[in-house]
């Protein structure tokens, strides 16, 4: 079932970046993965989870991945035991490239949003990469939402990172397993105590080098008075993300 995100109620979790479509990308190779994976997903609180499969604009007409993506999506539907999943709705992760803001991809935002969810490349930062992004917000009203924002700390100087977070209209995405790496976590709660909205996914990929991992995530910070913070900025993010 097909849902645009929603307000969190109850203490579920939305997943805002999964690779669950089956033999889409680098994640579920088949639908017994992929099921297994919403199914674990599920299982630890998560109610909602956005399919965002790899796209980079360079290597694959968009036609063709849309059509891709919705042939896997039918596949995902027909599941055995579908109706006891979390709910589902489409994105994708686009890779950041010179001259993304050249074609139309707003069909790729998170379905019922203007949130497209945007890997950087993996190197390090470039001036273009900031204009890009603006580039996409303000020729395409699109809110750009950075994927594993975290990660980039191989990368990145303070410097770069402050040229990022000068462009007010930046949605920041964060992996719950690097909420458990004290780096990252005390990056993360740098981004929460300055008021940027970060927002919470699994990255899952498969079920055994990069599963779902919400649930230890979560268990984890709810054992600090910081972890504890964290996380409801987490939630107050997707709250607020709805309007």
């Amino acid at each position: 079932m097909t849902t645009p995100i929603k307000t969190e109620a109850g203490g579920l979790w939305t997943d805002f970046h999964s690779h669950c479509l089956p033999g889409m990308d680098d994640g579920a190779g088949n639908l017994e993965t992929a099921a297994a994976m919403l199914r674990l997903l599920g299982e630890q609180r998560v109610d909602r989870v956005v399919l965002t499969s790899h796209y980079y604009p360079h290597r694959e007409p968009l036609p063709r991945f849309l059509e891709r993506r919705e042939e896997a999506f039918r596949q995902l539907e027909q599941a055995p035991g579908r109706d006891s999943l979390p709910q589902t709705c489409l994105g994708a992760e686009v890779r950041l490239v010179r001259g993304i803001g050249e074609q139309d991809l707003r069909p790729l935002c998170i379905q019922g949003t203007r949130l497209l969810l945007l890997e950087l490349p993996m190197a390090g930062y470039r001036p273009w990469m900031l204009e890009e992004l603006q580039n996409l917000t303000y020729s395409l009203d699109i809110v750009p939402l950075l994927a594993h924002i975290e990660r980039y700390l191989a990368w990145y100087t303070k410097a770069d990172y402050e040229a990022l977070l000068s462009f007010d209209e930046l949605v920041f995405q964060c992996n719950m397993p690097s909420l458990m790496e004290r780096k990252s976590f005390r990056f993360l709660y740098g981004l929460m105590e300055a008021g940027y909205p970060l927002v919470p996914g699994s990255d899952a990929h498969n079920l055994d080098s990069r599963p779902p991992r919400f649930g230890e995530a979560s268990a984890a910070l709810e054992r600090s008075r910081k972890g504890r913070a964290l996380l409801a900025h987490l939630r107050e993010s997707t709250r607020a993300l709805q309007g």
